[in-house]
This record gives structure tokens, sequence and C-alpha cells, in this order.
């Protein structure tokens, strides 16, 4: 038999032009001899032209009406929808801002599925039942996620397994397919067309935190404490800040995240270490590592996400907590990962042909949270289930808006760790979870930050530093592990 995998993901964006982007993994495998084989496709529509390219890099352009795209989009994401009638069965779960529908099948959608799996397999939807002398559906089973408020659906996925009997053997086809939906979002015009969704110029400008370094000799660096969210506001930061960059020899942020995965897509060895970094080294799944009750609280939630794909129990909990986390910011259509501080720097840099440094790497930043003990990864995971969109969008919304009007006191008791009141309230289990969290995000990485800033003042180049804002302020925080090691740090007016 035959298991393929399609992992699907869409974009669709309408703003007086319709654009869409589906791109598509397949993977399938040969239960008989173990052998494996992938591809994949993309699919863009932009300016009434579809361009096609397919995993061998050709690629295929032609003109498309926009009434005919618009129905071929939702066709391909109807077809492993059932109808009404199709229907056995269903059920409804209610996860707080979203619901999610589970169904099974007749066996009328399992005839169509199996017509589908085979021609994608076999180039024909007949091609086993020429064959066989026998047939039966195991397996016909799907689920729906779809946004209470705006009623737009999240994520599709399909379940189909039949059984030939060919020559008295049984010849087992299985099609899983997971489909994520990006509809109308922040991110999805940049997804479609490579880049951020045009600004228009805020109310009012950010003042977010800036600092210049000085050191005796003639050493200068600037420190910028930067979000990885943001708004049109991050595209009009403060003239000083711009000024600063411009006269700065090179750029420094965390790691430079496309240079990274242009690296991981040409080097076998980082492809290995990063899938490395996502699973567990025994093979074993998840769910041996938490909590079967949050386990089953959490799985709802991945589907709605649309990342409940065949792997996703071979994830590490960290994994499923930044997916959970990345879902809820998109689905907030506010605040965009693309109009981050460090991500309008880079672009910046890289018009400018300013060198972009990395502070830390990217697999460094991957094997931190991939060795985090399994007591930190459940907690992470538990607070991602526990807390609703509304609240997580909540928190980081209050938390963007301190970044933009800049107040050090606000933000230093913002980010600030836990009091002593607060850990002598803690068990001791939890006590210990924090603390190993709290020391490899933040200690720990505050330690190696401040030694690279110290390199880069000793070079005599001046660089722009730009990390995360929880970097800069507090006990143990660049500003006052500079200010420590003999160098002058002088908040800069932003407010002029």
């Amino acid at each position: 038999g035959i298991l393929k995998v399609d992992r699907q993901e869409v974009n669709w964006y309408d703003d007086g032009s319709y654009m869409d982007k589906e791109t598509i993994d397949m993977y399938v495998t040969s239960y008989q001899t173990g052998e494996s084989d992938s591809g994949g496709m993309e699919y863009s529509y932009r300016d009434g032209r579809i361009t096609a390219t397919y995993s061998d890099g050709e690629t295929e352009s032609y003109a498309y009406p926009e009434n005919m795209i618009r129905e071929i989009d939702r066709s391909t994401i109807g077809q492993y929808m059932p109808s009404p009638s199709d229907l056995r069965g269903a059920s409804v779960r209610d996860l707080g801002e979203f619901l999610l529908v589970e169904y099974t099948c007749a066996d009328a959608f399992a005839g169509t599925m199996e017509d589908i799996a085979e021609k994608a397999l076999y180039d024909a939807p007949d091609a086993l039942d020429a064959l066989a002398s026998g047939y039966e559906t195991t397996k016909i089973e799907g689920y729906l996620a779809v946004e209470k408020d705006t009623f737009l659906p999240t994520a599709v996925g399909l379940t189909f397994r039949g059984v030939h009997t060919i020559q008295g053997s049984k010849v087992s086809t299985t099609m899983m397919v997971t489909t994520a939906l990006s509809l109308l979002q922040q991110d999805t015009y940049e997804n479609i067309t490579g880049e951020p969704l045009p600004d228009e110029e805020p109310d009012e400008r950010p003042t977010p935190l800036f600092y210049e370094v000085t050191g005796s000799g003639g050493e200068k660096m600037y420190l910028f404490g930067t979000i990885h969210v943001g708004d049109a506001r991050t595209g009009y930061l403060p003239q000083a800040v711009y000024d600063a960059f411009e006269t700065a020899d090179a750029l420094a942020v965390e790691f430079d995240v496309d240079a990274f995965l242009e690296a991981v897509d040409e080097d076998e060895d980082l492809q290995s270490s990063v899938a490395g970094a996502y699973t567990y080294d025994d093979g074993s799944f998840i769910s041996s590592h938490i909590d079967k009750e949050l386990y089953d609280e959490a799985v709802p939630l991945m589907k709605a996400t649309g990342t409940y794909g065949n792997t996703a129990d071979l994830m590490k909990p960290f994994v499923w907590s930044s997916q959970i986390d990345q879902f809820y910011l998109g689905q907030g259509r506010r605040l965009s990962s693309s109009k981050g501080v460090d991500s309008r720097l880079m672009a910046r840099a890289r018009e400018q042909g300013k060198p972009i440094l990395d502070v830390e790497s990217g697999e460094a930043q991957l094997r931190m949270m991939s060795d985090y003990s399994d007591e930190v990864q459940e907690a992470l995971l538990a607070e991602a289930v526990s807390y609703a969109r509304s609240t997580y969008l909540r928190g980081l919304y209050e938390l963007y808006e301190l970044w933009c009007r800049g107040d050090e006191a606000e933000l230093t008791a913002q980010l600030a760790s836990m009091s002593e009141e607060e850990r002598a309230e803690m068990d001791p289990e939890e006590l210990a979870v924090y603390d190993e969290y709290n020391t490899k995000m933040l200690l720990e990485r505050n330690q190696g930050m401040a030694q690279v800033a110290l390199g880069y003042l000793e070079s005599g180049d001046t660089v722009f530093y730009a990390v995360g804002l929880a970097h800069l302020l507090g006990e143990g925080g660049l500003v006052q592990a500079l200010a420590e090691a003999g160098y002058t740090v002088t908040a800069v007016d932003t407010r002029g």
C-alpha cells in the first residue's frame, strides 16, 4: 500500500484586486518497501495571471479571469469537504474564539476521495479498481476550523484510507490532507507578493528607547531595543534612529532570519540539525512527554492552526506552543511579524548594502528551545493552550504600545523578573520551571550578548546593535552590563 500526505498553505488577499498563493508539499511512502518520495508546487495569482512553480524548478504562467480563479480556489478547498448529505456524523468543539467541526463521511464521499487519491498516485481514478476483486473504506474523517467572530475558516483536514483486495492481498491507499488557510491577514499580502503591505504614515510616530554607547578611547555603538512585531509605526521611526543607522558601519541583530533560512535550504547538514531540534532523539511522541489532559486540549487547537499534520505528534511541545502563538498573531490582523523592527532594519540594511551581523544564530536559538526540559516545554504549551486568542493579543498589544511610547521606567517594570513576594507564593516545582526558563531565555543570553557587544566596541567599528528590548533593561541587561564595563550609556531623545 501507499501513504500520501499533502501539506497545504493557502493565502487569499482581496483589496480591490484579488490575489492568492497556494503552496503544496507532497510526501508518498510505500508501506511495502519503505521507499519514499516528495515533491511540491506553488500556485500564485496576481494581476490577472496565474504562475505555477513545480519542485523541479519548472514554471508556467498564463492569463486567467479573476472570477474563474476565485471559483477554482473555492473548489480546491471544497473538494476535501463533504456536502451536508455526505455527512455521517459530526461534533463541534468550542475552542473559545474558534469552533472545530469534526466529522465522518458517508460511502459516497469516500468513493470521491478514493478517486482523488488513485488519480494522484496512479494517474487514473480507477487504476486499482480495475485490478481489485474487492474494496473497503476503513477510514474517512475530517475537520473544519472556523473563527467565531468572522466565520472565516482557518483550517481544513481530511484522512482517508481505502483497502483493495488484489490477488488475495490487501493493498491500502491512505491520503492525509492538512490545509492552513491564511485569509485577509497582515502577512498574507507579503506571503503572496514578497513585499510588506504598504504603510500609510501614522498619525503619531513611535518614540522607542534608544541609546548611544561611548568609550574613553572613542569607541561608539548604538543600542536599540526592538520588538519582533509591528504595524505602520515601525516604518516611521524617529529621525535620530535613522541618522544613527546611516552612520553605522554595520547592523547587528539576534540573527538574520532570511540568511538562516537560505542556509538551511542549501546545507543538508544544517537541515538535519534543524530537523533534529524539533523532535526527540529516541523517536518518541509528544504524548509521552506531556500530561494527557494537556495533550487532549492542545490537539484541537493545533488542528485549528492548520499545522496538525502527520508528523505533528513527533514534534516537541515548544514547536506546538510556537505554532499556536503565531496562529493567534495572524488572526489578530493588527500586528505583523514582517513589520517587526528587526525585519524593517534588516530590509533597510540590505537596501544600503550595510553588513548584517548575527549576535547569536538561528541554530543556537532553536537548540536553546529544544534543550528545555520536558517540564519547561510542557509549561510553555500549557500557557499557550490556557489563554484565549484575545488574552494573548491584548498582552501583545499592550507591550507594543509601551514599546512605542518608550517609557524606560514603565518598560523596566513590565519586563522585570518575578519579585521575591511572587517567588515565595510558588511551589518548588513551579519555581524550578520558571528559573530554568528565565536563566536560559534571558540571563545566559544577556551575558552572551554583552560579550558580543564589547567585542564590537573594541573592534573600532560603529555598530547599530538591535536586539529584543527585554535584553536591554533591568538587572543583567545590556544597558547595565555595558555601564559596568566602563562605557557611558546615554539615552537618546527620540521625541524631538
